[in-house]
């Protein structure tokens, strides 16, 4: 395995705890079994996305996720700002092919996020970065700089990837 970061807008594949070898638990001396305290029982290694550069934050690796498969945790850093959602799948819209809600720590209202389908992508935060970048995309084109796409929050930058990577398996239809 390579601790290398991914290429900007993709994950790392899932791949089985070293240390359970996927199982999610790890036996215990008097031959109980317990949940592994590598991957939380969860099974997987967590996964890192690179998420793609922004016209706030042009470096790359300024954006990246993580998500904990154990703990169902998605952690997506941008700059200095760090921020924390419990990231738990539900079943989808027809023409979506996944959806979750995304619970950040110390709010009691999830983001409603779906993605991986015929019908595109949307997410409920009611963000409008994706204006603003659709705007400085057109502003950066017209005067030959670079541009930044977006799937159109940093929710979606961050579980689009996810999705893409096969780590919550095939659409339910």
């Amino acid at each position: 395995m390579t601790d290398a970061a991914p290429e900007p807008g993709t994950a790392t594949p899932p791949v089985a705890c070293p240390w359970c070898h996927g199982s999610g638990v790890e036996p215990f001396e008097d031959g109980d079994a317990v949940g592994c305290l590598a991957c939380d029982g969860g099974g997987l290694v967590a996964a890192r996305v690179q998420m793609v550069t922004s016209h706030k934050f042009p470096r790359p690796g300024a954006r990246r996720a993580v998500y904990e498969p154990g703990r169902c945790r998605l952690t997506i850093t941008q700059g200095r700002t760090v921020e924390r959602y419990a990231l738990l799948p539900f079943p989808a819209d027809a023409g979506f092919g996944f959806a979750f809600a995304a619970l950040k720590d110390g709010e009691t209202e999830p983001h409603t996020l779906r993605c991986g389908g015929r019908d595109g992508s949307d997410c409920s935060c009611g963000g409008t970065s994706f204006l603003s970048t659709e705007r400085a995309n057109e502003r950066a084109w017209n005067e030959g700089r670079d541009t930044h796409p977006s799937a159109g929050c940093k929710h979606l930058d961050a579980v689009g990837p996810l999705v893409a990577a096969g780590w919550f398996g095939p659409p339910k239809r």
